[in-house]
């Protein structure tokens, strides 16, 4: 009925070769084999490496002389020395670079050190204003008559303006 499914290629185990293991295992020799591949692999990759690096630089130095000859360009791509001029940026030293760079940080620091002080300059107007607003609210509420009794006309009038107050943010 259901013909039999063709054979198909099993995978045979191969036997152990106890002396091979041995070898492999145990060997000096084995291992200087190992180690002669590795460092011939290795000395491929290096070689090939610098091939590639002299790639580069030739190409990088055929590059570099065809656009600084102006002949070799075509006509219509040439630029005005004008344009040129502008597309460089100005070539800093490295001394020059030090320079702007220590500039920038003393003027940042300079900068942080006016914000300080303005910040320290509003906080003490902001607590003298408090204190002076302070000392009125207390010579009011202190206020008292010759016979030790409190003067309420100081104590009804911050109340009023409390009042006004609360009245001007609704």
């Amino acid at each position: 009925m259901s013909a039999p499914a063709p054979e198909v290629a099993k995978h045979v185990k191969k036997p152990f070769n106890k002396a091979a293991w041995r070898e492999k295992k145990y060997s000096h020799g084995h291992k200087v084999e190992q180690w002669r591949d590795k460092q011939k692999l290795s000395m491929a990759r290096n070689y090939q490496k610098m091939i590639r690096k002299d790639e580069k630089k030739a190409e990088f130095q055929n590059k570099g002389s065809k656009k600084e000859n102006p002949n070799l360009e075509p006509i219509g791509e040439k630029k005005s020395l004008v344009e040129k001029m502008e597309d460089r940026r100005p070539a800093q030293s490295g001394y020059n670079r030090a320079k702007s760079k220590f500039e920038d940080k003393v003027a940042s620091k300079q900068k942080k050190q006016e914000e300080i002080l303005n910040r320290q300059k509003e906080k003490e107007e902001a607590i003298k204003k408090y204190k002076e607003k302070k000392a009125v609210k207390m010579k009011a509420l202190s206020a008292k008559t010759r016979r030790g009794q409190p003067v309420m006309a100081g104590r009804i009038e911050m109340l009023l303006e409390q009042i006004q107050e609360q009245c001007k943010d609704d």
